[in-house]
């Protein structure tokens, strides 16, 4: 029997109901950059009350370890800030970590995407190829994704070969002008002819440029990379790269997913030279961080193959913007990144530190097209 205003039971219930759910929906949402354990017992919670009110049978077991782990795409696929790094690197590492310690499938969402920048990017595709390559999950491909809402991020997806390492139709896809002009190819690391065919489609953009001289600098330059990156044989020792012209500017993206120069760089040079460009970096040789292993790999005079031709090729990017004050140079390395570049005809350099590993190297470069010959 009702009294006065009183709400009948079934109603309250109902609105109590649809109150929690709404919450665990809440909860579920603020957690999809968090460790994907917790998303999928945010996931868990909300189908349980979802059951509970369709009065589904609760004996039958929510939980599927074969179900594909639903994970979310940060808005910002990025490492040049802090936040994004942060974020972006959750999301490589909860990828990593469905597949080979769980040995569960994923899916990524791209729904909330709206920018990929070129580093992150690149260590994505890279990413997904090792884990592809290494996983023990039997059967179909341990990744799949959904078709970004943004057709700006589908088209980067397309361009940059994520589409077809999946083998994922792409059907129709949007022209961007700033996304077209990359390039990306990948080989493994006694395969730097495999650049080759991609320096010659750039070479034909760039008038003044002598293409031998472009490809022996980028060569040069993936030769150092990968130098450090396999010091043992492994299922997938590659590199990957993108390249292109853009506003009057050669970019060049270069990735390994190796053990990056801060672990290679005490063995593979000399405790004295090391120590001598500690010093002269003002680092504590007690208390080096990563940012300063990258520091000083760029300032060795000798490359660690002892070949007089090698170690140069990172110098001549920097010789260039130096002589110009235009251009950058960034290299992030497991938990570090050093940058330099051009600032109104002078030069500075930056290091930074971060708390979580990008598994490897990214070398990245901009140099104003017309000091191209001299790389």
């Amino acid at each position: 029997m009702r009294v006065g205003n009183e709400v009948p039971r079934s109603i309250y219930l109902k609105r109590t109901r649809r109150n929690l759910v709404s919450r665990l929906k809440r909860e579920k949402f603020n957690a999809r950059y968090e460790n994907w354990e917790i998303q999928e017992m945010k996931a868990l919670s909300v189908e349980f009350k979802r059951r509970l009110k369709r009065k589904s049978s609760i004996a039958k077991s929510i939980i599927n370890t074969n179900k594909k782990v639903n994970l979310y795409a940060p808005e910002n696929i990025d490492y040049y800030s802090a936040k994004n790094y942060r974020i972006t690197n959750l999301f490589l590492n909860n990828i990593a970590d469905c597949i080979l310690r769980a040995k569960r499938r994923v899916f990524l969402n791209f729904d909330n995407t709206e920018k990929i920048s070129a580093a992150a990017m690149l260590s994505l595709l890279a990413q997904v190829e090792v884990l592809i390559v290494s996983s023990a999950v039997k059967g179909s491909s341990p990744i799949s994704f959904s078709h970004p809402k943004s057709k700006k991020v589908k088209s980067i997806l397309n361009q940059v070969g994520f589409y077809s390492l999946l083998k994922k139709s792409v059907g129709s896809v949007e022209s961007f002008d700033d996304v077209n002009f990359w390039h990306h190819t990948s080989g493994e690391c006694a395969e730097p002819s495999k650049a080759r065919p991609m320096l010659d489609a750039i070479s034909k953009e760039i008038k003044t440029s002598n293409s031998k001289k472009l490809y022996r600098g980028f060569i040069e330059a993936m030769a150092n990379s990968v130098e450090h990156a396999y010091p043992v044989a492994g299922p997938c020792n590659k590199w990957w790269t993108f390249a292109g012209v853009r506003e009057g500017k050669l970019v060049v993206v270069l990735c390994d997913k190796g053990v990056g120069i801060p672990a290679t760089l005490p063995h593979t040079q000399s405790p004295s030279s090391l120590r001598k460009v500690l010093k002269m970096l003002n680092v504590d040789f007690n208390h080096i961080k990563d940012s300063a292993y990258i520091k000083a790999a760029t300032a060795l005079q000798n490359s660690s193959t002892k070949k007089k031709h090698r170690g140069k090729g990172l110098k001549d990017v920097m010789s260039v913007i130096r002589s110009t004050g235009e251009g950058y140079l960034s290299i992030f390395s497991n938990r570090g990144r050093f940058k330099y570049m051009g600032q109104n005809t002078a030069v500075e350099s930056t290091i930074n530190d971060y708390n979580t590993s990008i598994n490897g190297t990214i070398i990245e470069w901009s140099i104003p097209l017309e000091e191209v010959t001299t790389v």
